[in-house]
């Protein structure tokens, strides 16, 4: 006699996954190996796990960027203004240092890393 089938909430695992969790986390909180988890995922949703997982992922992290670019413009919050502008637009803080040696001082500008 074969075993049930292990019910998995398609739903709920996509959540889990645009929270952060992985395949492996999504697969213990079902109970289940991961393995059953990535095999189901073709049976009963006819794509591959990664796709799955890339496609769920995609949807949080566009989510979570919404909600910060909405904060940062909406409450004026200059340290989620200053974080997004490092994260999307590559802006860096100078780094500047200055040198001193036999009563002479030299600044010395060190372009951003990149």
């Amino acid at each position: 006699m074969p075993r049930p089938k292990a019910k998995i909430n398609w739903d709920e695992a996509g959540k889990m996954i645009m929270a952060g969790c992985d395949g492996v986390q999504c697969a213990a909180y079902f109970g289940i190996h991961p393995d059953v988890l990535y095999r189901r995922c073709e049976e009963d949703l006819k794509v591959g796990f990664t796709d799955f997982l890339h496609q769920k992922r995609s949807k949080g992290d566009s989510m979570l960027l919404a909600k910060q670019y909405e904060v940062a413009l909406t409450d004026k919050n200059p340290t989620m203004l200053i974080w997004l502008g490092k994260q999307r637009l590559n802006q860096r803080e100078k780094s500047d240092t200055d040198i001193t040696s036999g009563g002479k001082t030299i600044n010395i500008t060190l372009p951003n890393a990149e």
